[in-house]
């Protein structure tokens, strides 16, 4: 684009040039000696001032173009960027959360066929979502909702314990619309960082809520004895997908104290 844009510059500059000194020569051959010692000057000067002026303008249309051509591509390639790098986090969420689930059924296996016979059918049902509706920019908070409850279904089968868990929904849309699997990652971070780490009274408690478009959702779970890890690549994800997807727009907290992490996700409507 710069190297079009110097070469009309040029063109531009050469035919401005130019056109005066042609006029001028054919005015000569019209013009008597006596009334070109008169007129001459002033109308070299008329000649000059007209296409300079059009060259002027010609350089500031151009450089104008050419300036806006610029900022449009600046920001296409910036929005291409952010799909690029959405679209590479938004791969590592689900294999991340599928590695997980088959080593888990890896060990079930040999301890419960049968119970291992459901976690395959919860894990297919999951993946169905992954790999189709969940390649959509945006979902439903009712296609959400219903992948949080497949999950806990695949939690209850898959785990040896017992698990107090509560998931509470009051939503004023269900079709409101939002970026998928991102309270999933929340979710498993409090099974994996929370419940595995009890071995009894482990309890999880999720309340999704939405109001005039905005959306919030809380996680509280307890954990065992020692520290806590914050997550992992699985909040690190998280975090950069909503500072891509929602930037100013979201709100994000965690808390933890007393074998108790809390996490909230607030997101504003635009």
């Amino acid at each position: 684009m710069a190297r079009r844009f110097r070469k009309i510059v040029l063109v531009t500059f050469f035919v401005s040039t130019v056109t005066p000194v042609i006029v001028l020569i054919y005015a000569l051959e019209r013009t008597g000696q006596d009334t070109l010692k008169l007129n001459l000057d002033i109308t070299w000067a008329k000649i000059l001032a007209f296409y300079y002026s059009l060259l002027i303008l010609a350089i500031v249309y151009i450089g104008v173009r050419w300036g806006v051509q610029q900022i449009k591509d600046i920001l296409s390639l910036k929005k291409e960027r952010t799909n690029a790098e959405l679209r590479f986090l938004q791969t590592e969420v689900s294999p991340h959360f599928f590695f997980n689930m088959l080593n888990n059924l890896y060990g079930l296996i040999a301890l419960d066929p049968k119970r291992a016979r459901k976690l395959v059918l919860s894990i297919s049902n999951m993946m169905r979502y992954s790999l189709y509706d969940a390649k959509r920019p945006q979902v439903t908070l009712s296609e959400e909702v219903a992948c949080i409850h497949d999950f806990i279904d695949l939690q209850k089968v898959r785990s040896l314990k017992k698990v107090n868990t509560v998931f509470k929904v009051e939503i004023e849309d269900l079709e409101l619309q939002i970026a998928p699997l991102l309270f999933l990652v929340l979710v498993e971070n409090a099974f994996k960082h929370g419940v595995d780490t009890m071995t009894e009274n482990a309890y999880v408690h999720m309340h999704l809520s939405s109001a005039q478009g905005t959306v919030v959702f809380e996680v509280i779970n307890n954990f065992g004895n020692g520290e806590r890890t914050t997550g992992g690549i699985g909040l690190k994800n998280l975090q950069r997908r909503l500072a891509l997807l929602y930037p100013s727009r979201y709100e994000f907290h965690t808390e933890m104290e007393k074998g108790v992490y809390a996490a909230k996700l607030k997101i504003l409507p635009q």
